[in-house]
């Protein structure tokens, strides 16, 4: 994706679920093949992939347990993961970032959490036992309208509402055990302000935004405040996935910024923690 494509496409993304039933071209979906199977996560690897497109019936729409209904949709983006310590943050880095390129190329996108074991997604990836199938994404070109149904779980879930500012964006140093900080202000951020925008507006389950950022010096803290007991039944931390995501929006909006730095992993085992807070990775200015 053009470095320019980047901060429009994270503002014109929304969740759809309503779709027209035109098949995307086939050079599109090559291109986020190859964007979920090429794209380096900063945690790792360990996450598989696996597109697959069905006929769709307006009239019969796919039925995705208690996600409401994905009407329209022919194509859709697979998981396939082993729990393990950074894979669900590897599966929201890799994945936002096809969802950010089908923005580019004017497709609607919908983020769909849950357990998938058993259902025909399961069969068509070929999941392993000792693999989950934590996330499906609908991709296609989106309906000019969401349907009720659309617009019903838009206003449960509040998608359109984000937390403030100095709710998610705080100064250090970088503490686990108590507050994360006194508020960041904008004039603060400095050039990291639009980045820190681009954070605040990425997806997230039920719109939890479970990320914070603590800025300590040059180094840029990203921690997930957990939702206690939110989606405890699933077996995973979907909020883990968020975190994936918003690592996805803080670097690519940096770079399209010019601001260089990479993703590193401290060492915070000398800090005593909150059972609320886990720390994820830090972004390094270069």
């Amino acid at each position: 994706m053009k470095e320019t494509q980047i901060e429009n496409s994270i503002k014109v993304r929304r969740s759809n679920r309503a779709y027209e039933t035109k098949t995307v071209e086939q050079a599109k979906i090559e291109m986020l093949e190859n964007t979920l199977s090429q794209t380096v996560s900063p945690f790792g690897e360990g996450v598989r992939y696996k597109i697959v497109s069905v006929e769709a019936n307006p009239k019969e729409p796919i039925k995705l347990g208690t996600y409401g209904t994905i009407k329209g949709a022919k194509h859709y983006m697979l998981s396939a993961a082993k729990l393990g310590p950074n894979q669900m943050e590897t599966l929201g880095y890799q994945m936002e970032m096809a969802v950010l390129e089908a923005a580019a190329a004017g497709l609607g996108t919908c983020w769909l959490g849950g357990t998938f074991k058993r259902s025909q997604f399961a069969e068509v990836i070929d999941l392993k036992s000792e693999e989950l199938l934590p996330i499906v994404i609908p991709f296609g070109y989106p309906a000019e309208k969401d349907g009720f149904i659309g617009g019903m779980i838009r206003n449960i879930a509040g998608s359109n509402q984000r937390k403030n500012w100095e709710e998610l964006f705080f100064k250090g140093p970088l503490s686990l055990s108590g507050s994360l900080g006194q508020p960041l202000s904008k004039v603060e951020a400095g050039a990291y302000a639009d980045v820190l925008e681009m954070v605040r507006q990425a997806p997230s389950a039920s719109n939890k935004q479970p990320w914070r950022i603590v800025k300590e010096g040059k180094q840029w803290h990203l921690i997930l405040s957990h939702t206690k007991g939110y989606a405890s039944s699933l077996g995973y931390e979907i909020q883990r996935v968020d975190m994936g995501i918003a690592a996805c929006h803080f670097e690519m909006a940096a770079k399209a910024k010019g601001l260089k730095g990479t993703w590193t992993q401290l060492d915070v085992s000398n800090q005593e923690k909150r059972d609320d807070v886990s720390y994820i990775i830090s972004w390094i200015e270069a």
